[in-house]
Formats: structure tokens, sequence, C-alpha cells
């Protein structure tokens, strides 16, 4: 009978609270992939998320109900559907070196009816074994442009 009742304890605890799934904002997070998207639906990805790409000029978007979540997949710039991955270089006291990667999504954005209404932040991002990122959009954060 106690077991019962301790079963039923945890699932009000479950119900009852919701887990943070985002990251901290301070810190030196360099070498973690991350990706945002904000509200002129641009996708930016620092330099390791380039990294794991493979580095690609342009990629393919792609998007799965199932899995609810964004693909983003290295391509050719020739492809009609390519988008192509502009590095973003600091003007001011910057040495030239990309911090990071613009990809302008509207279209896709719009064609799958997104609104991002503020800068969001996908965590849990995977890399699967040929080469997509998979962006879940059940684990998103909001951030600021200032939080790293």
């Amino acid at each position: 009978m106690e077991r019962n009742n301790q079963s039923h304890n945890e699932q009000t605890y479950n119900d009852l609270w919701q887990p943070f799934t985002g990251r901290p904002f301070a810190g030196n997070h360099a070498n973690r992939v991350r990706v945002t998207i904000d509200k002129r639906n641009s996708l930016f990805l620092n330099k390791a998320a380039f990294v794991a790409l493979g580095e690609p000029r342009a990629i393919e978007l792609l998007f799965s109900k199932k899995l609810n979540a964004i693909g983003i997949k290295p391509s050719d710039l020739r492809n009609e559907s390519s988008f192509p991955v502009k590095p973003r270089i600091r003007k001011k006291n910057g040495d030239g070196k990309p911090y990071g990667f613009e990809i302008r999504a509207a279209a896709f954005m719009q064609h799958h009816n997104f609104i991002v209404e503020f800068m969001v932040q996908f965590n849990k991002i995977t890399v699967m074994p040929n080469g997509m990122m998979n962006l879940p959009l059940n684990y998103l954060t909001r951030v600021s442009n200032g939080a790293r």
C-alpha cells in the first residue's frame, strides 16, 4: 500500500514542476555547438556548429513534423533550394575572422508558418551520422543578443 502512495506522490511532483532545458548564459562555451534564430528569421551558427556541419558554403533546411525539429544539412550552392552560409565578422576591434555564420531562413520559416518574436537558442542539438544537424523545437530558450 505504501508503494502505491509513493508512486502517486512522484506523479504529482512531476506534474507540478517543469525542468529548464536551456543552458546558463555565462561562461566560455566557444567549443559547444550553439544555434540561434532571431525575429528576422536568420539562423546564427557559432564556429563550433559550423565546423560540426563540415564548414559548408551552403545548407539545405528540412523540417520533420514527427520529430518536431528543423534539420540543417550541407548542400551545394548550385542547388536551387540551398541557402548560403555567410560569415559574420566583427566590424569594430575585430581581427577580420568570422565569429559566427548566418543563414537567412525567412522563406523556410514563412513556408512552415513559424513565427519568431524574439531570439531563441536551440538546445539538445545533435549531429547525426549522415552529417545533418537536428534542431529540436521542443527545447528552445529565449536569449538576448548579448547572451552567449
